[in-house]
């Protein structure tokens, strides 16, 4: 089935189904919308300097692009695809990442740092951090990467740490007769396997691997707020979250504003006058009318560019969705 065809057809099913009554199933229409820049506000002058705002919402996933119905892109993908196009438009002066998000993936945050670091070696730009409700963890870290760091007032932020979780269910397997036999190359093949009790040897194995990766996420915090010692760095670093202004008072952030106020920061501090205020994204529209549009875990629940409402089935898919694939998260899990 075409493209087209696809569309007539899914449109055709609206308007039949459209007062049926029931509920709302979100479907992400393959190639449906394009990573553009979206107009906040339009700069002052004949050729104004642009700052580039780019979100990092949700749990932070590594992988590929989605394909396909119910699908999304990982957060690696979303990130690269919209620094390439920053990287690309020579009127950006400055990148505003908005990060709403509790973490993710061990390697999806050192994936996304990584690209940023690079992002910044190649274009010289500067990149800004305008934390929302949440940038614990894994979001936490990737703001390691920018120039300055800034939290709204009502930002929770901070739990620097590594959490790996092993579901077990040798209990309820027990209490209803099932079993489950393997066979092992080694002692260690099947070491935190759900179907058997954790063992120290099995504990120990796995708690050295969350150490050096605890280890990595400090010397990347040390690296980067160097006016914290290293030992004040580890008793903040034992997985708690801070409020913005605790954090601010442990040197964790630079300051504490909205994110109207970043870009008036922004500006100042790059002589750009009123700059053109562009939002960088997936989409098929052309215009947005919120500096706040489209932000936060809330959006990023709901989220899949170009997504279409059919109503046929009361599902709510993303409640569906794993927070991540990996075992070891930077991740805040309250």
């Amino acid at each position: 089935m075409t493209r087209r065809n696809l569309t007539t057809f899914l449109a055709t099913l609206v308007v039949c189904l459209a007062t049926s009554g029931c509920v709302v199933i979100p479907i992400s229409l393959p190639g449906s919308a394009d990573v553009r820049q979206v107009v906040y506000r339009k700069g002052s002058g004949f050729d104004p300097a642009k700052i580039a705002i780019i979100d990092v919402s949700g749990v932070l996933t590594a992988g590929g692009a989605g394909d396909g119905f119910f699908s999304n892109d990982s957060s690696v993908v979303k990130l690269t695809r919209n620094l390439h196009n920053a990287k690309k438009d020579s009127d950006i002066e400055a990148i505003i990442l908005r990060i709403d998000s509790p973490g993710g993936g061990v390697t999806a945050s050192d994936i996304m740092y990584h690209e940023l670091l690079k992002f910044k070696e190649e274009t010289s730009l500067p990149i800004y951090v305008s934390m929302q409700t949440l940038a614990a963890s894994g979001g936490y870290y990737i703001s390691m990467a920018a120039d300055e760091i800034y939290a709204a007032p009502t930002t929770v932020t901070g739990s620097i740490g590594v959490i790996a979780t092993f579901p077990e269910a040798r209990g309820l397997m027990d209490k209803i007769g099932f079993d489950m036999n393997s066979v092992t190359s080694g002692a260690n093949k099947d070491a935190g396997a759900f179907y058997k009790e954790m063992s120290e040897s099995d504990r120990e194995l796995y708690q050295n691997i969350v150490d050096d990766m605890y280890g990595k996420f400090v010397e990347i915090v040390a690296s980067n707020r160097k006016d914290i010692d290293e030992e004040k760095l580890r008793g903040l670093a034992d997985g708690r979250v801070y409020t913005a202004n605790q954090a601010l008072e442990a040197g964790l952030i630079d300051g504490i504003a909205y994110l109207d106020e970043v870009v008036e920061r922004v500006e100042s501090d790059l002589n750009l006058g009123t700059a053109e205020v562009v939002i960088i994204k997936a989409t098929s529209r052309e215009r947005t009318t919120t500096l706040y549009a489209e932000n936060g875990r809330e959006t990023a629940a709901k989220s899949g560019a170009g997504a279409t409402q059919v109503n046929l089935l009361h599902v709510d898919l993303n409640a569906w969705s794993m927070p991540s694939s990996e075992v070891f998260n930077y991740l805040w899990v309250p």
